[in-house]
């Protein structure tokens, strides 16, 4: 489906529920707002359409993940009753000249990967 210039509209991705004790957990994976639609509700409505499609399936809890560094939309999900839950860390990794020999292996407790130099 198209927008009204050839575009594709604004949308949602949601994930179906998980469970995760003791609560069921549906996830907003992704939404976009096109611009000229930005600041007119349409990503409020967007997020109550999930909140509803959520609680339809039984659902305790939603969840989102934002880029730290877009304020906007961390800002939006916080007016929309999102909390900060966790935090993520990344780092890029630059070449190494140093070897490494990797194995992996599943034991009872999981999976584990020992790393050797």
């Amino acid at each position: 489906m198209r927008g009204s210039e050839g575009r594709a509209p604004s949308r949602l991705y949601v994930r179906e529920a998980i469970s995760v004790r003791p609560a069921r957990v549906a996830e907003l994976q992704s939404m976009y707002v096109e611009e000229d639609e930005r600041g007119r509700g349409v990503g409020t409505r967007l997020v109550e359409g999930f909140f509803t499609w959520a609680g339809g399936r039984g659902v305790a809890r939603v969840s989102v993940a934002a880029d730290a560094a877009n304020g906007r939309a961390v800002n939006f999900y916080r007016r929309l009753g999102f909390a900060d839950r966790s935090v993520s860390l990344k780092r890029a990794l630059g070449w190494s000249s140093r070897r490494f020999s990797f194995r992996q292996s599943l034991g009872r407790d999981g999976c584990c990967v020992r790393a050797r130099l």
